[in-house]
């Protein structure tokens, strides 16, 4: 199992940007890199520009995307 860890902003705004955590499950960690476009798409709003992304195959707690403690 992988996560995508990606950022997205508002095309209305750009300082209202946001970090979400999208799990599935590439056939090869590997495969991240290439499933990661698809994935986001998939995902994104249309009001939503994707600023960054990265694949982490460490599980993520909401609370820590967020800075807080768990």
């Amino acid at each position: 199992m992988m996560q995508l860890v990606y950022t997205v902003c508002a095309l209305a705004d750009p300082g209202a940007c946001e970090t979400r955590v999208l799990t599935f499950t590439p056939r090869l960690p590997v495969a991240c890199i290439f499933a990661a476009g698809p994935e986001l798409e998939a995902v994104l709003e249309e009001d939503e520009r994707l600023v960054a992304w990265s694949c982490d195959d460490t599980p993520r707690l909401a609370a820590e995307e967020e800075g807080e403690a768990p």
